[in-house]
């Protein structure tokens, strides 16, 4: 669905008098949130961190990031382990040692590597993308969401115009609506792909005969 085409579907529902702008916010409020719900693979993004020296943090974050999950040290392809701020914390002031990085760990949202990275450092980052608004002024556009589940920010534009409507009933229940919809698609996306077709024997003794 294009942008212009979920504006109509809200219009059908008599929004007819709430202008483009305000929809459009709440689209983006809807996208956002589902975005938030979940480990999406369609917001799988990688890019490349460089460093300026003397420094723990990235000197490029993508403006998109919204939360890594691997970090891998280009000049040898070794994944850095993943710490957390109380395991950084135990090794003091060791943490202004500068070196090839090993480990990262977040502060406010940020990735920060021990030890600090020098200039001639890169660090491949695979990370989960903020989705980008839909904005008024491009109606021809689809929203930033696969197009089978544009859906979702359907139900969750509704209920919340319904709620700034003062209208709770509807409210409620179209937000009942935009969760099931985002169960549904966590069911197609994550559970799905996360069966394996393939069957993995676990016994040592087996010997390929099925048989017995």
């Amino acid at each position: 669905m294009t942008l212009q085409e979920i504006l109509d579907e809200l219009d059908d529902h008599g929004f007819t008098d709430t202008g483009s702008p305000r929809k459009v916010s709440m689209l983006n409020d809807a996208l956002q949130d589902a975005a938030s719900r979940e480990s999406w693979p369609f917001l799988e993004a990688q890019a490349t961190l460089t460093f300026a020296g003397a420094s723990a943090n990235a000197a490029d974050l993508p403006a998109n990031f919204a939360r890594p999950y691997s970090m891998i040290r280009v000049s040898d392809g070794v994944e850095l382990e993943h710490k957390t701020v109380k395991q950084i914390d135990l090794w003091g002031q060791d943490l202004t040692q500068d070196g090839m990085p090993q480990c990262w760990y977040m502060i406010a949202g940020v990735p920060y590597f021990f030890p600090r990275p020098d200039s001639s450092e890169t660090v491949l980052t695979r990370y989960y993308r903020i989705p980008t608004d839909s904005d008024a002024d491009s109606p021809a556009t689809e929203p930033d969401w696969p197009t089978q589940h544009h859906r979702v920010l359907v139900m969750g534009a509704l209920y919340r115009l319904y709620d700034m409507e003062d209208d709770p009933e509807l409210a409620v229940r179209f937000q009942q609506l935009y969760e099931q919809r985002i169960v549904n698609m966590a069911y197609s996306l994550l559970f799905q792909q996360a069966q394996s077709p393939d069957i993995i024997i676990t016994d040592p003794y087996f010997d390929g005969d099925w048989e017995g």
